[in-house]
């Protein structure tokens, strides 16, 4: 007795900065596929959220071949400071598609200093989802909360 609202389906992509990305490629568009991302980059430095994030999960399942190769340089709780810290050209770090809406602007410029590949596996998507009993009052709040997620996510 449990409905179910989808809001989004996500991709996870490896932020790699355009500095360590050319080391392997002759051109470095800011989107494009790679299917040995995880081989490519084992050698470079790895910015990594904590272990008992999801996305962690999700990159060290994606690494998990190359897993006792790779050198983390940092972890962190917060995923923008990595997202920062790859602008920087400090490391390859792992960033969800639901936050790249925030940096839209540097990621459609000509000068946007990182390229996202998308991830490939099982757990390459997430689905972004609203759970609630069927049986139990919703409150008006409650209602208009998934009304905002709905319009928010749609787009």
């Amino acid at each position: 007795d449990i409905e179910i609202i989808d809001l989004c389906r996500e991709r996870l992509y490896l932020v790699v900065p355009k500095v360590i990305a050319g080391k392997f490629f002759d051109q470095v568009p800011t989107f494009f596929e790679s299917e040995k991302s995880a081989e490519l980059f084992k050698n470079e430095d790895f910015l990594m959220l904590t272990r008992d994030n999801r996305v962690r999960r999700i990159a060290d399942e994606h690494l998990k071949n190359v897993k006792d190769e790779i050198n983390i340089l940092i972890e962190t709780e917060n995923i923008e400071t990595l997202f920062s810290l790859a602008c920087k050209g400090m490391g390859v770090t792992f960033y969800p598609e639901m936050f790249m809406k925030k940096h839209k602007e540097l990621i459609d410029s000509e000068d946007c200093p990182v390229c996202f590949i998308p991830i490939e596996g099982k757990y390459s998507y997430n689905h972004l989802s609203v759970g609630y009993s069927k049986r139990k009052y919703l409150s008006n709040a409650a209602k208009k909360f998934i009304e905002c997620a709905k319009e928010i996510y749609a787009k």
